[in-house]
């Protein structure tokens, strides 16, 4: 439930290979001294992120000064048919939809048919009173205050088709988050709302705005608004990794769901045309450019890192504007690396596991010497430590707020796993020290003067240093504890089942701390089905700053889900006054 998107869209929303070298750990002891990356490097690194993250298919494109300079496919399109992934192969590209929809809606600002400050009732006809101050420019900011999602998502809800008045009509009963223009929050409903807003404006639907206006002068010709009905050529099969397996994706979630926020397919060779485009005034001139790769200041003068559809960033001083898709068995993402005049462009066919921002930023290394991980005083030595040096440092962590870091021992490692990717090794350096040598991460276990772990100190490859709380053990690592408090863990089902129905339920439950009802009205299907929750265990983190849906956590309480058809791990977060302020459905 910490993640910024639904569980499904990234699972199934996100064929064995051998690793043929050493991995990137080495670039930085000898590093290349050309940017250009030999053919067989290069190879090399995709087929290790693959045979590491399970990734069937992958297609990319690598784009210098806006001409490919390396395009090819790895693995495989469909399994069972044995069709290789390719550079004209079509996946799903989740919400890196987003940046053509912000293209669109300047592209009409451009003909000056609306304003970026427009209020958006004045294109949505019966917008409520609460919409009175958002504008267009608050929602391609995801600063509207607007919840993430305008339709439910219920088991029943999630894969059905729906209505531009659907949508509408559901998203005008939800209440804001926050006052438009004070804070930042990503979002879909934000995006789906433009694209209503580009068919009001154009005058034609907003497929055929794009085909108009984007992908027909570009000659973008395999990108489209998915139709998951329709035979479209060279479409890829969508995989998931679930419960350390690979199986097909199925069923889908309908494009209409996510209308301007995640609906289009593409192709590597067509991404690669859009970024050329980007250098150029032919879609959109210097000033859209511009506004679109600016970040945002809310009204209290924070800057966020998001400008029109595009996240920015850097990576060791190099300008990076980037966005990662997910969708329905597909994950992708396009990295522009604006100093270097240098895109990467990845894009699979498997989700749960697959982490093509990371395998962008790694391809992106081979290319610029300058953005490999330094070694901070040189690589550490690895030394040999007890079984139980692994196991004190073993659990979970909260690397970002709602982002959770779990640490499981291996032969000789720890792994540690985020919830994007697969688990990276985390060799130790001393009895409190781990270190990850891809990204030059090292790990070091904090201590209270009892021998406690309370946190890590996480050392990043530019020397700086964070410390992050410990959530607790995992949970075969636990001691059993009779359940002090049953009527809590009543209220905590009965919090549970009102998230799954959303809306007034959850208005209405008393269980559930206030930002938290806040982020769970669309509903979940998370807990379809559920027949009771066990209380095994609970953690005491008074203190230790962790934070969710805007309430600081007191408790985290361990609870067994009997479901109709399997059994489950589920971590509940509540408040000092036991109120439920979020929860991770967790393997071990």
């Amino acid at each position: 439930m910490a993640e910024p998107y639904d569980r499904r869209n990234v699972l199934c929303g996100l064929a064995a290979m051998a690793a043929v070298c050493a991995p990137a750990r080495s670039w930085a002891a000898n590093p290349l001294k050309s940017v250009t990356a030999p053919a067989d490097a290069l190879d090399a690194y995709i087929r290790l992120r693959m045979d590491r993250e399970h990734i069937p298919g992958l297609s990319l494109a690598i784009v210098k000064d806006g001409k490919p300079i390396a395009i090819k496919g790895y693995g495989y399109a469909d399994l069972e048919w044995n069709v290789p992934a390719g550079v004209q192969t079509v996946y799903q590209i989740g919400s890196m939809s987003k940046q053509f929809t912000s293209a669109a809606i300047l592209i009409l600002a451009q003909d000056n048919k609306l304003g970026l400050d427009d209020i958006i009732g004045k294109y949505i006809d019966g917008a409520p009173q609460t919409w009175n101050a958002i504008t267009v420019r608050h929602l391609l900011t995801h600063t509207s205050g607007l919840p993430l999602e305008g339709l439910p998502a219920t088991e029943k809800t999630f894969f059905a088709d729906y209505t531009k008045d659907d949508l509408i009509t559901s998203a005008k009963a939800l209440s804001l988050l926050s006052p438009p223009g004070t804070k930042y929050r990503y979002g879909n409903l934000d995006y789906d709302l433009l694209a209503i807003i580009i068919e009001k404006v154009s005058g034609v639907s907003y497929a055929e705005f794009l085909q108009q206006r984007i992908f027909g002068p570009l000659r973008m010709t395999s990108t489209r608004v998915n139709d998951r009905r329709a035979i479209i050529a060279n479409r890829a099969q969508a995989y998931l990794w679930d419960h350390n397996s690979l199986q097909k994706c199925e069923p889908q979630v309908s494009p209409t769901r996510y209308y301007g926020s995640a609906s289009l397919m593409s192709t590597v060779m067509d991404l690669a045309k859009w970024d050329a485009s980007l250098y150029t005034d032919r879609i959109l001139n210097a000033a859209s450019r511009k506004a679109m790769w600016t970040p945002t200041t809310v009204a209290d003068g924070t800057v966020t890192a998001y400008g029109f559809g595009w996240e920015l960033s850097s990576v060791k001083g190099h300008a990076r504007l980037y966005h990662t898709g997910a969708m329905d068995g597909f994950v992708g993402n396009i990295s522009r690396f604006v100093d270097d005049r240098l895109t990467i462009i990845v894009l699979t066919n498997q989700s749960g596991l697959s982490n093509p921002l990371r395998i962008a930023t790694g391809v992106a290394r081979l290319y610029i010497p300058a953005i490999r991980p330094a070694i901070q005083g040189g690589q550490p030595a690895r030394v040999y430590v007890d079984k139980t040096v692994m196991a004190s440092a073993a659990g979970r962590y909260e690397y970002w707020r709602g982002f959770m870091l779990t640490l499981t021992p291996g032969k000789g490692v720890l792994l540690g796993q985020l919830p994007v990717g697969e688990a990276d090794d985390y060799v130790p350096v001393s009895t409190t020290a781990f270190w990850q040598a891809e990204e030059g991460i090292q790990l070091t276990v904090v201590k209270t003067p009892a021998g406690e772990v309370t946190g890590l100190v996480v050392r990043q490859d530019d020397g700086s240093e964070r410390t992050i709380p410990r959530i607790g053990p995992l949970f075969d690592a636990l001691k059993l504890q009779p359940d002090p408090d049953p009527k809590r863990s009543q209220r905590i089902e009965a919090a549970l089942i009102a998230i799954v129905q959303g809306g007034k339920a959850v208005a209405d439950d008393p269980g559930i701390a206030p930002g938290m009802k806040t982020d769970s009205g669309a509903g979940t299907a998370d807990f379809a089905g559920m027949r009771a929750c066990t209380f095994l265990a609970e953690e005491n983190v008074v203190g230790r700053g962790i934070e969710r849906h805007g309430a600081e956590v007191s408790r985290v309480l361990y609870y067994r889900m009997n479901m109709d058809k399997l059994t489950g791990n589920l971590l509940v977060y509540v408040t000092a006054d036991g109120l439920l302020t979020d929860y991770d459905i967790v393997d071990n």
